[in-house]
């Protein structure tokens, strides 16, 4: 019986989308590729895209007040 495991071990593309909105310091690179999993999934043969995101300058404010 094949696993998870087995079926992605062929590799592929992976697109990591990071979090940390409101941190003009957040990238790809400090929530990816630091913590090593970038690599951890480059290792395992899959190709990684891991774009930045556009920094937000302030929190949104709501139309309704």
């Amino acid at each position: 019986m094949a696993s998870h495991r087995d079926s992605l071990a062929g590799g592929g593309t992976v697109l990591l989308i990071h979090g940390g909105l409101w941190e003009a310091d957040m990238d790809a690179g400090r929530f990816w590729a630091a913590p090593g999993i970038s690599a951890g999934l480059t290792r395992a043969g899959f190709t990684v895209l891991a774009p930045n995101r556009p920094v937000r300058t302030s929190l949104p404010t709501s139309a309704a007040s």
